[in-house]
């Protein structure tokens, strides 16, 4: 039985179910720390545990999130702290329309300092693809489910990304690059 500091779903900050484990949480935490991130982007936010955690940082300091779904399946607490918050909200979508990668586009021009896209929908290696293209030198995309869902062989070959290797994504699930 893995450790409880690496299972995935036995983490429920504010009482909200979040599909990471708290070494994953811990380790998106430090991207956004090491990197300085200002604007994170989540493709996939389920029930919202993961967005909670946003919503009140970006009530904390000059942070922005914007979380993407097709179902608005979030708990009510998660809407309550994003009400709370004029730098975090939600959109409800495919990730691969035209209206949501167009929306997505327009996020990223809005701030000057490094960005993160996070692919937990579906199909991170399309993920992946599709939104690479769209950011700037320095910021980074990551994408959750690593040898479980897909392999590195199905990502390896995005152009103009280098692969964060870092201590604290040891032992998570979690793949991070930085576009060149």
């Amino acid at each position: 039985m893995k450790p409880f500091l690496f299972r995935n779903g036995a983490v429920h900050p504010f009482g909200i179910p979040l599909s990471h484990s708290w070494a994953a949480v811990g380790a998106i935490l430090m991207a956004i720390q090491e990197y300085k991130i200002r604007t994170f982007i989540e493709l996939g936010f389920e029930h919202g545990g993961l967005a909670s955690i946003m919503a009140v940082r970006s009530r904390l300091l000059l942070f922005a999130y914007v979380g993407v779904d097709t179902n608005p399946r979030t708990d009510s607490d998660v809407h309550e702290l994003m009400a709370d918050s004029s730098l975090a909200h939600f959109v409800f979508g495919d990730v691969f329309s035209v209206d949501i990668i167009d929306y997505v586009k327009r996020q990223l021009v809005f701030s000057n300092y490094p960005k993160m896209i996070y692919c937990d929908n579906g199909d991170k290696p399309k993920e992946l693809r599709t939104y690479a293209p769209l950011l700037s030198p320095g910021d980074l995309i990551g994408a959750h489910d690593l040898d479980h869902e897909y392999t590195y062989d199905d990502i390896k070959d995005i152009p103009d990304l280098e692969r964060i290797e870092a201590e604290w994504l040891e032992d998570t699930r979690i793949v991070l690059f930085r576009k060149v």
